[in-house]
């Protein structure tokens, strides 16, 4: 009860004069870490290491040397990085544009290697890589089957005037959309290949592109053209009218794509296993109808005459389809047997009233 209440304020402790000198010196450190780092990560860079440690001109050097022990893909990965160096001259980089096309070319990755070719004539003009730029984006257009994309390409790089160059001609039109002759060129381009497929698979690349050339040349004419985006036009109206009606989500349709889908799929498979098993080369062809000529012969203008038996040149196509076809059967029959036997597949013949087969 004595005791009296202390109702003085507590004294405050007066800050340290020294502390405001510790936060500068925290500050002056903290911005040395940062402009030291920055320098190291500048040095770095400036000495263009590559993701696995590789200078510029090592990456350079490995680059040459895998294109040399002709691993192309490897070699086209390594001036890839090069690319990604910073700094590079425009004109550096229009060269080491220029050989990963090259990479890529013979890689048989030719629409990449034009990517390629087309970037390092965009990225500077290098005298020396011009003639070759255009050399090489024909010979990957051709191997692409991009004929109409080659022809408007030489005419771009040619004397050719302006007009003549008829990609951009509006020759049909659905509402504001309009359809060109270059996308004319390439439907009757995919066209082609859709008919090509069957039989594409048993022939070489410069075999397919001569076929691929010779029915393109059908379509040379304007009436040919003309009756060909007639038909096109008619099946894209119809199908833009059944996505407006609903066809795609009704479940009869759904059946049909799935159907479609597993046979697409189905044939893939066939396609691959054919095109690693099949080749036909030219003295193929020769001896296949030298064997079977009498496949190939007419009635005689002389009915007191025998059949006359046709030309190869006459028949070649022909000829193309019955070996492509009974090479086809061979295959077809021997790979599903192998099938068969690895997902131990059985037919139950019986079932149908005849003995059962062995897989």
């Amino acid at each position: 009860m004595d005791k009296k209440l202390d109702l003085t304020l507590p004294t405050t402790t007066k800050p340290s004069r020294s502390r405001p000198v510790h936060y500068a010196i925290l500050i002056v450190l903290l911005v040395t870490c940062l402009v030291n780092t920055a320098l190291l990560l500048t040095k770095r860079s400036s000495s263009s290491p590559s993701r696995a440690g590789l200078e510029a001109q090592q990456l350079k050097d490995l680059a040459t040397r895998l294109h040399q022990r002709n691993l192309y893909e490897q070699a086209a990965r390594a001036w890839q990085e090069y690319l990604e160096v910073p700094g590079l001259p425009a004109a550096e980089r229009s060269r080491a544009l220029f050989q990963q096309g090259l990479c890529l070319e013979k890689a048989g990755r030719f629409a990449d290697a034009a990517d390629a070719f087309y970037r390092s004539e965009i990225t500077a003009k290098v005298d020396e890589l011009s003639g070759q730029i255009q050399t090489h984006l024909k010979d990957c257009l051709e191997q692409l089957g991009k004929f109409s994309a080659l022809r408007y390409e030489l005419m771009a790089r040619t004397s050719y005037k302006s007009q003549d160059d008829t990609s951009g001609t509006v020759v049909a039109q659905i509402g504001p959309e309009r359809i060109t002759e270059a996308d004319l060129a390439a439907a009757i381009e995919s066209a082609v290949d859709m008919q090509l497929a069957p039989v594409a698979t048993y022939m070489t690349a410069e075999q397919l592109n001569a076929e691929r050339q010779r029915l393109l040349n059908q379509y040379k004419s304007s009436s040919s053209r003309l009756d060909f985006l007639r038909s096109w036009m008619a099946r894209e109206l119809l199908y833009r009218e059944a996505l407006e009606r609903g066809l795609p989500q009704q479940a009869k349709t759904k059946g049909l794509l799935e159907q479609l889908t597993r046979r697409v799929i189905a044939d893939r498979m066939m396609d691959e296993v054919l095109a690693s098993r099949i080749h036909m080369t030219e003295s193929d062809l020769q001896t296949y109808y030298q064997a079977n000529k009498h496949l190939y012969t007419e009635p005689n203008e002389d009915p007191n005459n025998p059949p006359r038996i046709k030309a190869f040149a006459e028949v070649r196509d022909q000829v193309l389809a019955d070996l492509a076809r009974r090479k086809r059967q061979e295959i077809e029959s021997s790979y599903l047997q192998e099938l068969m036997d690895r997902y131990h597949a059985v037919i139950h013949t019986s079932a149908f009233g005849e003995p059962n087969q062995a897989r």
